[in-house]
């Protein structure tokens, strides 16, 4: 299986005490998809194989950057982690209904639709990832939900969906910008 790191160590992770980032409130602020996501990918080293991009430039969420950058690198270390060799990852973001959809797709050997919810679970005997709890909880603090889709023998993918936030054009924001000077 192939190997992970994020820069040279483990993926960021979020302490869930009282005085954790979970318990305060989360610091939201518009940011741009595209980047967050090409920031993962160049974080990322995959041993074999490799992380690809599909992006909607356009596309922005209100978060908290720390929380959001924790969640999805424990995502993609995990994915990372349970991908076939060569690892083929891909990143993906799009516009769905009222909201953006933000889908880490692997090459695992696919998983049964009884075992999913499970997955998010604290970890136990059974050797379920931590990380993966917490990205949940921090997803969901951020307004946003995390499904599950997998196929047996084929891919699997993470979906987080969160709030779709309408950004100003070019001209409104530049007016905005300068204030009234008119």
């Amino acid at each position: 299986m192939p190997t992970s790191a994020l820069g040279s160590s483990a993926p960021a992770t979020c302490e869930s005490s009282a005085e954790g980032p979970l318990e305060a409130p989360p610091v939201l602020r518009l940011m741009k998809v595209a980047k967050v996501l090409r920031d993962l990918q160049a974080d990322a080293i995959v041993e074999e194989g490799a992380i690809t991009l599909e992006v909607d430039e356009s596309l922005h969420i209100a978060a908290d950057e720390d929380l959001l950058t924790a969640a999805l690198g424990s995502l993609l270390h995990q994915a990372i982690k349970v991908s076939r060799s060569p690892a083929r990852i891909v990143l993906r973001a799009r516009a769905e209904d009222d909201g953006v959809v933000v889908e880490l797709e692997n090459d695992c050997a696919g998983l049964p639709p009884a075992s999913w919810e499970s997955l998010f679970e604290s970890a136990d005997e059974n050797h379920r990832s931590p990380g993966l709890a917490l990205s949940k909880r921090i997803i969901e603090r951020l307004g946003g939900s995390i499904r599950l889709n997998s196929e047996p023998g084929g891919s699997c993918a993470v979906l987080l969906s969160f709030p779709l936030v309408k950004y100003p054009t070019n001209a409104a924001h530049a007016l905005a910008s300068r204030g009234s000077r008119a």
